[in-house]
């Protein structure tokens, strides 16, 4: 019995023996695929690096036209950069003061209070507040030139 089992062991051995052989044979080819990869990659990376070189050496070879050119399409977008952010903040004091005079006329001129004023533009009374008094600060200060230059030619 002992025998047979051996044998039986022996058997299921010898056929499991090809499944492994294969195993390892595909392995190895995995392994060595693996490897033509790695070095295809480094070919990549070195040819990669030489044109690299090509392209900084071109590029210190270009003369100072091109510098030039560059310095000055730069300057032309600050230009306009300049250009646009002073149209957005004119476009800004603009929306500002018409917010300013919707403000000012509610309270002075309609006499609401500022807890009508809350409600009427569906904020907190606390931000009426704060809007109205900053709107008389910006008031102030663009009518303050105009009571000095005003009162100089009085005095005058």
């Amino acid at each position: 019995e002992h025998m047979a089992t051996s044998e039986q062991r022996h058997t299921e051995l010898e056929q499991e023996l090809p499944a492994s052989r294969e195993s390892l044979v595909a392995r190895e080819e995995r392994r060595e695929e693996a490897g033509r990869a790695r070095a295809r990659t480094e070919g990549q990376r070195t040819e990669i690096a030489r044109r690299l070189g090509d392209v900084r050496l071109e590029l210190g070879k270009l003369d100072g036209d091109l510098a030039l050119a560059a310095e000055r399409l730069a300057n032309a977008a600050a230009r306009k950069l300049r250009a646009s952010e002073e149209r957005g903040q004119m476009e800004s004091r603009r929306q500002q003061a018409t917010r300013d005079r919707d403000l000012l006329w509610l309270a002075y001129t309609q006499g609401l209070s500022h807890a009508e004023m809350a409600r009427t533009l569906g904020v907190k009374t606390a931000s009426v507040k704060l809007l109205l008094f900053r709107a008389r600060t910006r008031l102030a200060a663009r009518l303050r030139p105009t009571v000095v230059g005003e009162v100089k030619e009085t005095v005058s």
